[in-house]
């Protein structure tokens, strides 16, 4: 259903995203995250995280700003960031993380995390995150 230049650009653009998910090495098992074989997901991932942080924006809109938490010195923007990663947060071993690389449709809970927020304007805005920086790039 796509033109041709749609899809050139298409693949010309998720190609992007294959490299900069090659380039996640897993720590402790030297292998990388199969960039070609999590695509999908990589894309759906990031597309996620921005119609949320909407979401999110939509929401204050209507009711102002989420609370902050005692103790923390975070806006609701960093706020909402944070708890992506929060969501993600676990630990797997060894010889999971080898047979996820190669049959795994998602890339491991880290790399879903850092690479949809490299990919995010509104992280790198709420976080103040000079450009060229790790989550800047």
């Amino acid at each position: 259903w796509w033109s041709k230049e749609s899809d050139v650009e298409f693949k010309k653009k998720s190609q992007c995203v294959v490299d900069q998910y090659n380039k996640y090495e897993l720590p402790g098992i030297n292998m990388a995250i199969n960039g070609i074989l999590t695509l999908g997901e990589n894309i759906a991932d990031s597309g996620g995280l921005s119609e949320a942080f909407m979401a999110h924006k939509a929401w204050e809109t209507y009711h102002g700003p989420s609370k902050s938490l005692p103790g923390l010195n975070y806006t609701s923007d960093q706020l909402f960031f944070i708890s992506l990663g929060r969501v993600w947060c676990n630990k797997e071993l060894p010889a999971y993380m080898k047979w996820a690389v190669d049959n795994k449709v998602h890339a491991n809970g880290r790399y879903r995390v850092i690479g949809s927020l490299q990919n995010s304007e509104e992280f790198v805005k709420a976080f103040n995150c000079p450009a060229g920086s790790y989550m800047n790039a």
